[in-house]
């Protein structure tokens, strides 16, 4: 709750804020920038030990360690469009959804070695952004412009095998863009 990290459009990069309070006086101070990216950056998440997950337009995913200090870089493909990543309730897992890919990819927290890749069943188009676990983590939830019988959805895999989901209907035919 001490820090807020800010991911910027275009070339602007990742920028983290640190937030102090004295008495009646909070005071804030950069204390981390990373200028290289090359497109937006679309999803941000601290885990409660303090390390930070970031992915960008650009294909990049970066994981910092609580320190703040570059601890692991993938290169995704940038045509899928990595958008919203978000660390399991334990820290152990990334979930990242795409804009341009119809699954959800699975990496570990410490390496980026990716863990698995859940292609989203009957898919209508490439756009399932949106990702976020259970509070205990026992199901991993994604959506995005699903669009089943004119009907959006939440898909909703159990993370003890990530094969078993369902489908969870959601009276909207708009694009989803986040769950939490």
């Amino acid at each position: 709750g001490r820090r807020l990290a800010v991911g910027l459009w275009g070339k602007g990069g990742l920028r983290v804020y640190s937030f102090e309070r004295k008495d009646s006086t909070v005071n804030c101070s950069l204390i981390r920038e990373d200028s290289a990216y090359q497109l937006d950056i679309m999803g941000l998440d601290f885990n409660r030990d303090g390390r930070l997950v970031a992915s960008s337009l650009d294909g990049s995913l970066k994981l910092y360690n609580a320190d703040l200090k570059l601890s692991a870089e993938k290169h995704l493909p940038p045509e899928e469009m990595p958008a919203f990543a978000r660390f399991s309730p334990d820290g152990s897992r990334i979930a990242l959804g795409y804009y341009e890919a119809a699954r959800v990819d699975i990496f570990s927290a410490t390496d980026l070695t990716r863990l698995v890749s859940l292609d989203i069943p009957k898919a209508k188009t490439n756009n399932m952004r949106a990702v976020s676990w259970s509070p205990d983590g026992r199901f991993l939830y994604s959506a995005g412009y699903y669009m089943s019988k004119k009907v959006n959805v939440i898909v909703r895999w159990d993370t003890g095998d990530f094969k078993t989901y369902q489908y969870i209907p959601v009276t909207t035919n708009s694009t989803i863009r986040s769950i939490l």
